[in-house]
């Protein structure tokens, strides 16, 4: 009897005591499970695991590479209850990337792009299963076909960088953006390659279309839906950033079907026969030979990746590159200087990098610093072991691109802007470094990095023969930590833009 009334008089107690204790337990089996040895990380919490330990942007960034000094190159974290493992250093890297085969090649779950791609369709956001190795041979093949990543793509990107340059010379004297033209300019070469198309800086077709892509780069690893996943149904209306993002989705599935009805209607009025001019149109030709393999949802995704990984990383990387180089005035007269000393005002081409090699120096400090994809994410595939540890299948893991670029023992003050800490003794460009990987590598690796690479340095460097950026008379210094989101970007700036010859 005493004992029910005990019960009674504390059961607001006892039911607080007996859920927390069920947390834990269920806390404790995720960090212990059977015949598996998960990496020990920071103290967390039932229920919140690290959520309180985190910092924002590049704060966070830091702070993995400070608890990998403690917990070693691999180690746990829990976002609520979920445990993501952070890969730190070269060797730990290099190890999962190119050593472990398909185990690790899964990409990590995203609640919002899941509500988008329930089957995980496409390029990127995939399963390494045999959809995402069909889908990615394929756009390979055919993109290499049309020239992707080969020199024969040159005079594309030198077109396309007179046109920036052209429009930098219209706003002479004023304030400016640099980050919305540099992503006309770098959607116009994949939007070439795809559509056989281009648009206009400032037009509001092309405008509203890159508007649209960058929408789509939004992170969904909020505290909020980490903790509660299935809140999203109501999320995704009820927060202006989720809407967005399914407005912005609409309008370019929207564009895309109405791409691909033009090129089905061209198909039936040649019967078959009409010649692929564009990567659409290779694709809407294979189909037809194998429409369950190549299906029209894959489609869309397969357009939506190349869409984002051709445009946001070389113009975010840009927007980097004239935020340094405002920031440092005398790197940015140096560089135009070798420009000018080597080919004076002939235009840039790829046979002049191997004399510009200060200039390569400079590109490679940015995307160093810049580091615009810190954090790449991995699910494994199977049950698989890394750097000693077993791990069972559905691991999320992180590689940490940000703990390479930003290693002090390989880097001397890796917070500073010095591109001389690429190049050798004798004024030579270093030609490996272990620690620096600016597209990943391995199974993942970026399919067009080749492209990226020639994208940079004939951007980078045309820009900088005829374009000098400053900041106006008295202005303060601009800030130069990041915002992390999928990409880390700068925080937004306006600067000046005038000729070098004015």
């Amino acid at each position: 009897m005493a004992a029910v009334e005990f019960i009674t008089e504390n059961a607001g107690t006892l039911l607080v005591f007996v859920t927390t204790f069920t947390i834990v337990l269920t806390f404790l089996r995720n960090r212990t499970k059977t015949g598996f040895n998960i990496p020990r990380g920071p103290t967390a919490l039932p229920f919140f695991g690290n959520l309180f330990s985190l910092k924002p942007h590049d704060e966070f960034l830091d702070s993995l590479v400070g608890w990998s000094k403690e917990y070693g190159s691999i180690y746990s974290l829990y976002l609520g209850r979920k445990l993501i493992l952070i890969v730190n250093g070269s060797e730990a890297v290099k190890e999962l990337t190119c050593k472990t085969g398909l185990d690790f090649a899964d990409r990590g779950e995203s609640v919002a792009f899941l509500a988008l791609n329930p089957n995980r369709l496409g390029l990127f956001d995939t399963l390494a299963d045999e959809e995402w190795k069909r889908q990615r041979k394929f756009a390979h093949t055919t993109l290499r076909g049309m020239g992707f990543g080969k020199v024969s793509l040159e005079p594309l990107i030198q077109t396309e960088a007179r046109h920036v340059i052209s429009y930098f010379k219209t706003k002479v004297g004023s304030l400016l953006d640099p980050s919305v033209a540099f992503s006309v300019t770098s959607s116009n070469i994949i939007n070439k390659l795809v559509f056989n198309r281009r648009v206009d800086h400032g037009s509001e077709s092309g405008d509203e279309l890159v508007r649209h892509v960058r929408n789509l780069m939004v992170s969904d690893e909020g505290a909020v839906l980490t903790l509660f996943p299935s809140l999203w149904p109501v999320m995704k209306y009820a927060d202006s950033k989720w809407t967005k993002l399914y407005d912005s989705w609409a309008h370019i599935e929207s564009f895309f079907h109405q791409e691909i009805k033009i090129r089905e209607d061209r198909i039936d009025a040649c019967k078959g026969e009409l010649e692929a001019s564009d990567f659409l149109t290779a694709y809407l030709i294979h189909r037809r030979a194998d429409p369950e393999g190549y299906s029209l949802e894959a489609l869309d995704f397969v357009l939506v990746d190349l869409f984002l990984a051709g445009t946001d990383t070389v113009s975010t990387t840009l927007t980097w590159a004239v935020l340094y180089l405002v920031s440092h005035p005398e790197i940015q007269q140096k560089i135009h200087d070798e420009i000018i000393n080597e080919i004076g005002d002939k235009e840039v081409s790829m046979s002049h990098r191997s004399g510009l090699t200060y200039t390569q120096a400079a590109l490679l400090e940015v995307q160093r610093l810049a580091t615009v994809a810190p954090l790449i994410p991995r699910e494994s595939s199977r049950d698989a072991v890394l750097c000693g540890h077993k791990l069972p299948k559905g691991t999320t893991l992180l590689i940490n691109l940000w703990s390479l670029h930003y290693d002090q023992d390989v880097w001397k003050d890796p917070k500073q802007f010095n591109p001389d800490r690429f190049l050798n003794d004798d004024g030579t460009l270093v030609k490996q470094l272990e620690s620096f990987l600016p597209f990943s590598a391995g199974k993942r690796m970026c399919m067009g990095d080749q492209l990226a690479k020639m994208e940079l340095f004939l951007f980078f460097t045309m820009i900088v023969q005829q374009i000098k950026f400053s900041l106006p008379p008295g202005a303060d210094p601009l800030p130069m930590d990041g915002l992390l989101e999928i990409a880390r970007k700068p925080k937004p700036f306006q600067v000046q833009v005038s000729a070098w010859s004015d």
